[in-house]
């Protein structure tokens, strides 16, 4: 609603932008994970050799480790459908915020509000799905502990659900984004 006011856009594209960035960056990185875990499965024997030696585990087969890495690939792969459909979303609404109005066009308050919410409707639902990504990440790493046997999985896990709730719920970060939401000037 607030960018539906301004003359100059140049924060709203310059923080679009910034964020297309950083959800193209994960979205490259993902490949980069996926094409290590590839190799990892063709080395599996070495991995399994190699997991042996770390203390509180036990020794695993290749096949053990070629299944837990073949989880990993397919978190990897969800996480990068994900990422790569909210950098299309977040190019979408790039999009429509060039196209938005002019701040002087006469505008009902309904159309207004209608444009404000479809554009939010976009940038939510691409936030999503990269905060979906980012999850799948933290899920992968607790996967990467699996390796080394089901106690530092557990372990592991447990730590990841503590974070994401503390993160996602409890963080300063989230309630300084709650406390600072201003309702829409009215017309």
């Amino acid at each position: 609603m607030r960018m539906l006011h301004r003359d100059m856009r140049m924060t709203d594209a310059s923080l679009l932008a910034n964020q297309e960035r950083v959800v193209g960056f994960f979205a490259s990185t993902t490949l980069l994970l996926m094409a290590a875990v590839l190799t990892a499965l063709t080395t599996s024997e070495q991995i399994a050799e190699l997991t042996s030696h770390i203390p509180l585990t036990h020794r695993q087969a290749p096949g053990q480790i070629e299944a837990k890495l073949s989880l990993l690939l397919l978190i990897l792969i969800y996480a990068f459908f994900k990422v790569t459909w909210s950098l299309r979303q977040y190019g979408f609404a790039g999009v429509v915020v060039g196209g938005a109005p002019n701040s002087d066009e006469q505008l009902s308050p309904q159309q207004r509000i209608v444009f404000a919410k479809n554009l939010a409707k976009i940038m939510d639902s691409a936030g999503h799905d990269n905060n979906s990504c980012l999850r799948a990440y933290y899920f992968a790493l607790s996967v990467v502990c699996w390796l080394s046997g089901v106690v530092p999985f557990l372990i592991a896990s447990t730590l990841t659900v503590l974070v994401l709730y503390n993160r996602e719920f409890k963080s300063s970060a989230v309630l300084g984004i709650q406390g600072t939401i201003i309702p829409p000037p009215t017309s």
